[in-house]
């Protein structure tokens, strides 16, 4: 799964049966852990601020090549308590892993369950390549807005692969920051021209186009996430505590899930973005081994507490909207998607041709 040419996305099918026979380990949402190790060698997992019991988001099954971790499984934990949900401590992964096929424990504690009404989900796969993956940017970097000197300029993606997003991204950016200079625009129009959101756009295309995936799966040294908002991005500096080599992007879980959960309507968080140590390094009698996640959103945003970022960057930034900016953010949101259906059905009808 750690090929840089591919790129995985996941998506919740209802199951009876998490355990499928044509799998080695489970990989599903809404259910009790299955773990490695029996329970009883490790405490449960709970948050660091209120001590409630945290629930299971996701299990994944996420094996690599190195022998120590041919069988690895990644939990995703949250903590329902509204109170918690604006700090850092609500959402917390861990990983376990094996160098032989081992024995599945199933959790007795049913606190674990984070939807006891709903159905368990299966999270079943597509592979995309990078070629794919480069032709929905080129589409999603005609949705961003222009202005009359970048529209002879050319952004070369052929030989790009993850980091294409990278320059998309600057490219909104810089034409953003020349667009300050552009004089009076009435109304909403320049409300929208000031707000439209470049990062968000490409995310919903993605979401939109992989008919709302809810994890994008690309563990590599090359790889970059699909940030949910435009709005300044740290600068990732993670050391594994173990090994000390920085950590990477492994995977991110989109707030497409929200929809499934009633539980998570409370929950501000536009993605999660989980990153691992590299070389998934055993430690010596350690059972769960705890990476490293952040949470974005156009609301707010905050890390895990041994995530580190540039000292410049702003991470916590909850602002408080009218009711008038509310119905303008609602009125370009409506915009946004109305002109992504539009593109995905121009590209329909030249397909059909």
């Amino acid at each position: 799964m750690n090929n840089k040419e591919e790129i995985v996305l996941g998506y919740l099918e209802q199951a009876d049966d998490i355990l499928n026979a044509d799998d080695e380990l489970p990989s599903y949402a809404n259910g009790l852990p299955y773990f490695l190790e029996n329970e009883d060698k490790f405490e449960s997992i709970k948050c660091t601020k209120c001590g409630n019991q945290m629930k299971l988001l996701l299990q994944i099954y996420a094996p690599l090549n190195n022998k120590h971790a041919s069988y690895r499984e990644i939990y995703v934990f949250l903590c329902l308590n509204e109170q918690c949900s604006k700090h850092n401590s609500s959402v917390r992964v861990f990983r376990m892993q094996s160098s032989q096929k081992p024995q599945l424990f199933q959790s007795k504690n049913k606190d674990y369950i984070l939807s006891p009404s709903n159905k368990q989900f299966i999270i079943d796969t597509e592979i995309i390549s990078a070629k794919e993956n480069n032709n929905e940017f080129q589409v999603a970097e005609e949705l961003l807005p222009t202005n009359q000197e970048d529209e002879d300029k050319d952004v070369d993606l052929k030989n790009v692969k993850f980091d294409n997003e990278n320059k998309i991204y600057e490219n909104y950016l810089k034409s953003t920051e020349e667009k300050e200079d552009i004089e009076d625009i009435d109304g909403l129009e320049k409300d929208q021209q000031n707000n439209i959101d470049g990062c968000f756009l490409i995310y919903q295309h993605f979401l939109t186009q992989y008919q709302n995936h809810v994890v994008r799966y690309c563990f590599d040294s090359q790889s970059k996430p699909l940030w949910f908002s435009d709005k300044k991005q740290p600068q990732i500096e993670s050391k594994c505590p173990h090994c000390k080599k920085n950590k990477i992007f492994e995977f991110q879980i989109n707030n497409s899930i929200l929809t499934y959960f009633p539980e998570l309507y409370n929950l501000e968080w536009g993605a999660l973005y989980v990153y691992s140590c590299p070389s998934s390094c055993s430690v010596g009698g350690q059972i769960l081994i705890e990476e490293t996640v952040y949470a974005h959103s156009d609301e707010q945003e905050f890390i895990s507490p041994n995530l580190k970022v540039d000292p410049d960057t702003k991470l916590v930034t909850i602002k408080q909207d009218t009711n008038k900016a509310n119905k303008q953010k609602q009125q370009i949101q409506q915009q946004q998607q109305q002109q992504i259906q539009q593109k995905i059905d121009e590209q329909d009808e030249e397909d059909d041709w």
